[in-house]
């Protein structure tokens, strides 16, 4: 598979999870923000709790993907980076920056929260609100990011998602 076609298939995929993410949005809309204080997931009805866990693991998988995978192809198109030759994930960070893909301080906020969902303690639900909160809230600029991935393949290499 060259490079650019593993990049075309990586592009669906992300571009399958940001849709998901952005039907979570849709379904979310009017539940935002969330107070703190008052927020309690065993109390909400079972399509919002069930709608928030979506919106949750969407936003964590969008994260991820884009950042373990979709940017290595990238780098891989480019051919700055080489299966035997490969970048540090500052070095990928730092290289989608210089593309104009991401901002790289609003990345790390993104990556923050998205770890901070593996780390919740079930009983602690103000924080839990106030993660879900944060990641409403950077839910644009990932969304965004995913955007410019494309758009990137798009000029750069003629490429676009496979399917």
């Amino acid at each position: 598979m060259t490079n650019t076609t593993a990049l075309a298939h990586q592009l669906r995929a992300t571009q399958r999870l940001a849709y998901r993410l952005e039907q979570a949005i849709e379904v979310l809309r009017t539940h935002f923000p969330l107070d703190p204080d008052r927020f309690d997931p065993d109390m909400l009805p079972v399509e919002v709790a069930m709608g928030l866990d979506a919106f949750r693991t969407r936003f964590a998988d969008l994260q991820d993907m884009l950042g373990r995978t979709t940017f290595r192809s990238l780098a891989m198109a480019d051919e700055d980076e080489s299966p035997g030759q490969e970048l540090t994930t500052r070095e990928r960070i730092a290289l989608m920056e210089r593309r104009g893909i991401l901002d790289a301080a609003q990345w790390r906020q993104i990556r923050e929260v998205r770890n901070q969902f593996a780390h919740e303690y079930p009983d602690d639900h103000g924080e839990k609100a106030a993660n879900l909160n944060a990641a409403w809230q950077l839910t644009p600029p990932l969304l965004s990011v995913a955007q410019r991935c494309a758009q990137y393949a798009r000029e750069k290499h003629g490429v676009t998602s496979c399917g």
